[in-house]
């Protein structure tokens, strides 16, 4: 998998620089073995895609509306970066 590839794939899913978390896990990992969407999420941090766990905005311009305190993303982190990035923080070496 390259990256002209996986940022093909990703385009219409992106709003605001962001991929929101259920249009990956719903339509675009499905397609791919488990190592394939490893390397489809390391790519995607590659290139400084980030990942949006909240609602999906309705359209492009509410995208900008959608943050997350930063104290939600580092508990967010904490709690669930061993488990999907390994203690090292590379999905590539899990």
């Amino acid at each position: 998998m390259n990256d002209v590839t996986v940022l093909n794939i990703v385009q219409p899913y992106l709003y605001g620089g962001k991929v929101n978390i259920s249009d990956l896990e719903s339509k675009i990992l499905p397609q791919f073995s488990k190592q394939q969407g490893y390397e489809f999420v390391n790519i995607l941090a590659d290139h400084h895609i980030e990942i949006d766990y909240g609602d999906r905005p309705t359209d492009a311009g509410d995208a900008t509306k959608i943050t997350e305190s930063a104290d939600n993303m580092q508990a967010h982190i904490a709690q669930q970066g061993p488990m999907l990035f390994g203690s090292e923080g590379n999905l590539s070496k899990v």
